[in-house]
């Protein structure tokens, strides 16, 4: 089972892949798929450093729809599913 990955934002203008697919067999939770693509990519993993970064720093749409109307980072992924990890913007 497959689910496409895409980080929208600053890796876009670094030139950095932004998009993955990733074998959810063993990662069934949003979590696990974010956490495994953290730990296999440096630059990914030098911008959000852990889950609570990416909880605190990104929205997370679940097929278009943000992941905290489910059970956030620990909502469960099927086959097919897209995730976008948005970053969010701040400003006073």
């Amino acid at each position: 089972m497959t689910i496409k990955v895409e980080f929208r934002g600053p890796l876009e203008s670094q030139g950095v892949q932004t998009t993955y697919h990733v074998d959810i067999r063993n990662q069934k939770r949003v979590r696990d798929v974010l956490d495994q693509l953290l730990q296999q990519n440096d630059v990914l993993e030098e911008i959000f450093s852990d889950m609570r970064t990416v909880e605190q720093n990104t929205m997370v749409l679940l097929n278009e729809k943000d992941v905290t109307l489910f059970d956030g980072l620990d909502t469960k992924l099927e086959d097919g599913d897209n995730l976008l990890v948005l970053p969010l913007v701040h400003g006073g």
